[in-house]
This record gives structure tokens, sequence and C-alpha cells, in this order.
């Protein structure tokens, strides 16, 4: 399920999407440079260097959430089908299905997010269950499981540490309980530290100073969304900016510019995708809610290159958007609503 909707509809889409079983689709070349797209229930990819795009090239799980790409791996976390889908890159760019693992089916464990902990793990937070399943990338098996807070999202790792941002949504009473980042050291997988933040973080990501970043979507009627900058080592607030609407996930540009995917969906009406942006040195607010950059409908997801290229899925348009200028550069077709978009960087 794409993140910016409410958490509370996941008990109720899971018709949506097809079947899941062995992708046996010939491999796929691609460029020295893509854009990888998880779809609804397919992959698509885009060569960045001659702009060519490759839709629907293989089956996915149902409603994907997150990918990742661990050495020469890339993997997709498949929250309503509960399981992952591993793709082989080659030396040469050959791009070919490398198997399925079920993460949690049985017990509907709702992956949501991953991260590689660099030690031949991922780390993948199951939100309806609240824990972290630590599987092995060697045989692909779960083989720890850690306790999370309340609906576990978004990580990310650094170092010795992870960071856990937990959403506080409460399955029971389908409603917002505070936001809070737990840290847990990898050496020996304990809870070290913990941090309350605003209500329903939904990406947590290092900017190139050395501070995490969490988004705060709010609760997308009353409360609005909020970027809370964390010291990851004391695991205290260092700032907290005030950007409006519902944020999403956040990428940095070389030039200290943070851009935030954040929405503007077509079934409430908005007539364009919203982008927000800020510096993440001093805090200020370039585009909030009140003055966002227009894109396509439904922006859930957004990917920065080394060049400075912003990239942006729209989910409702089912293309993918450029920004140069903060203003659409260029958009590109996939498939049926993008959800999560990796650089192959």
């Amino acid at each position: 399920m794409h993140r910016a909707l409410l958490l509370s509809l996941l008990v109720l889409i899971f018709a949506i999407g097809c079947d899941e079983s062995e992708d046996n689709s010939p491999p796929i070349q691609t460029g020295p440079t893509n854009l990888f797209v998880a779809n609804m229930t397919t992959l698509s990819v885009i060569n960045l260097e001659s702009g060519d795009v490759s839709n629907d090239v293989f089956g996915l799980g149902n409603s994907p959430n997150d990918m990742t790409i661990a050495g020469d791996l890339l993997i997709v976390v498949n929250s309503l089908s509960n399981d992952l889908n591993f793709f082989h890159i080659a030396d040469d760019g050959t791009l070919s299905p490398d198997g399925v693992v079920d993460v949690g089916v049985a017990q509907n464990n709702n992956p949501w997010a991953v991260a590689s902990d660099g030690r031949g793990n991922l780390l993948i937070t199951n939100c309806i269950q609240n824990s972290i399943s630590v599987l092995s990338l060697e045989s692909r098996q779960i083989v720890r499981t850690l306790e999370a807070g309340t609906a576990p999202g978004p990580i990310a790792v650094a170092g010795d540490f992870a960071y856990v941002a937990n959403t506080g949504y409460d399955f029971g009473t389908y409603t917002f309980l505070e936001g809070s980042v737990w840290k847990y050291d990898l050496n020996s997988w304990d809870v070290v530290d913990s941090l309350q933040v605003g209500i329903n973080p939904q990406d947590i990501l290092m900017d190139p100073l050395g501070w995490l970043h969490v988004v705060c979507t709010g609760d997308y009627s009353g409360v609005p969304g909020k970027v809370y900058i964390v010291n990851p080592h004391s695991l205290s607030i260092h700032r907290i900016i005030e950007t409006g609407g519902t944020p999403n996930h956040v990428a940095f540009a070389p030039d200290t510019t943070a851009y935030l995917s954040a929405g503007g969906w077509a079934f409430a009406g908005a007539p364009a995708g919203i982008v927000l942006k800020y510096r993440y040195d001093t805090g200020e607010i370039l585009h909030d809610s009140e003055n966002p950059i227009a894109t396509g409908n439904g922006v859930n997801d957004i990917a920065i290159l080394e060049d400075g290229r912003i990239f942006v899925s729209c989910f409702d348009d089912n293309r993918i958007d450029e920004l140069r200028g903060d203003s659409v550069y260029a958009s590109y077709i996939v498939g049926t609503s993008p959800c999560v978009i990796l650089p192959d960087l």
C-alpha cells in the first residue's frame, strides 16, 4: 500500500492486486544508471541515460511499500502479501528475478520498510505485529525477531545502530498515538534509547550533515505534518520544521536542500501533486503546504541523484516526474499506480 493513505485502509484492500507466484520472466538489460519503480503489482525500470522506460517487466507481490539494494540484490517489500521479491543485478546490468520470500503471511506481519545492516542481514519492520524481523541474506530465513513500538514503519541504519520510527497507529481504535523513534544497537540487538516525536512518522533518513530527519505526516485531518531533526547520538530533538500538509518521504539534494513527497491526491480533489522543500542545514522552509511545488497527482515517493536530478512517483497519474528548478522537467509513463522508486546508485 502506498504510505500517504491512512493506515487503517490496510485491512480494507487485501483484494487489490494479483496472486503471486515464482516469476519466470526472462532477464532484462538495464542501463548504466537506472530508476527502479515498484508499481502496485509490477516492476518498471527507467534508463536514466537514454530516458527509455521498460514497463511491467516483472511481477511483484501485493502493495509494494519499500525497496533497497543490498550488494547485487534489488529487494522489494510487499506489505499486503507479506513477502519480499528478490532480483539479481549482474555485473553487466542484467536484471533477473531471484525468488520470493514469505516474511509472515500466516500471522499477517504487514512488512512495511527494510534496511540492510551491512552485515549480511535485512531488518524488516512489521507494522501490525509491532516487531522487526531480522532476515539472513545468505539463508533467506528470519533468524531473529525484535520487539518494536506501536506500528513500526520506517527504518534507517547508520554504523552500529538502527533507528526505527513507530507510527503510533492503533489498529484497535483506528487512531494515532504519539510517534516515537527507537534506537537499536546492532551488536547486541538491544533497544538503547527512545524518543517521542510527532504524529505518524512515515520516513526517517540521515542527511549529509549527520542529522536524522523524521518525517511526521500527521493524521491526515486536523494535525498537519512536521519534520523532526534529531541528533542520532543523544537521540534528542534539534529542530522542528513546520511544513504543514501531509509530508511522506524525504530526499536530500547536493545544495543542502531537502524535498518532501506530500500527496496531492486526485480522489481528494487536489489539482496537482505536492512537493515541499526546506534547507536541511538551517531549517528554512522554501516551499510549504501553502506554496508547494506542483507535479502529477498523488506524490508518494521521492529520490534524488548525486547530480541533483529529482524524481517523484505520481501514484494517481501512473507516471514519474523529473524536477529541475522546482518545476516538472520531464515525465515518464510507467505501470499502474507507482508506489516506490529507487535509483541504483
